[in-house]
């Protein structure tokens, strides 16, 4: 018998999630972030200063993800509340850990110094290179959907994942709603698809009496 099991917001996240229908054996994760940090109550990147970027940090707690499982998908859905126009973003995996109450442009905790302000350290702070890059449209109000390598999805902790521009196409700020948002069907999601394994069964060995 097939099963599923659903953890997620009173409102859906986007247009697609619909998780009872066709999902053979499966469980899905829907989270919002524990923890995210960002632009005041916003969650923003875009131009910051003198040659620097703003990025935007995400939290999520797969931890209830059994370690036995085979996770088969995973996507980041975001809502922006601004945008100034077409532009690419890159997700880079999130490495070092950090506090929201006490993140800042220079410390990941209040105290502690990133290895790069902005929590740009290549291979200390995030990966060395995107998991993924993606081009986003100029329509504001609309959520877009970044399919995450599976890989990167933490079964025992924290998924933690850092946004920001790729290349040179920066048309001023990309900006999406937070997981404080008062209406939690603007807020950023995480879904993740994931599948008991196969049970495997000893051999069996049948002996035949002969005469």
């Amino acid at each position: 018998m097939a099963s599923l099991t659903v953890t997620e917001n009173t409102t859906s996240q986007n247009t697609s999630d619909t998780p009872t229908s066709g999902v053979e054996d499966a469980r899905i994760l829907e989270v919002t972030p524990t923890q995210n940090y960002g632009s005041g109550s916003q969650l923003a990147v875009g131009n910051f200063g003198a040659g620097d970027l703003q990025h935007f940090l995400l939290r999520f707690d797969t931890s209830s993800i059994p370690n036995t499982d085979t996770i088969s998908s995973a996507n980041l859905y975001l809502r922006n509340s601004a945008n100034g126009g077409a532009q690419d973003l890159a997700i880079y995996e999130q490495l070092q850990t950090w506090t929201e109450s006490g993140v800042t442009w220079n410390t990941y905790d209040g105290t502690n110094s990133w290895n790069t302000a902005g929590s740009t350290g290549s291979g200390t702070d995030r990966g060395s290179s995107p998991i993924l890059t993606q081009t986003v449209g100029s329509t504001t109000g609309v959520y877009v959907s970044f399919s995450i390598p599976v890989a990167y999805i933490s079964k025992t902790g924290d998924t933690l994942l850092h946004v920001t521009f790729d290349g040179a196409s920066r048309n001023g700020d990309y900006v999406v709603f937070d997981s404080s948002n008062a209406t939690d069907g603007n807020r950023p999601e995480l879904e993740v698809i994931h599948s008991a394994a196969s049970p495997s069964f000893p051999p069996q060995l049948t002996t035949l009496g002969v005469g």
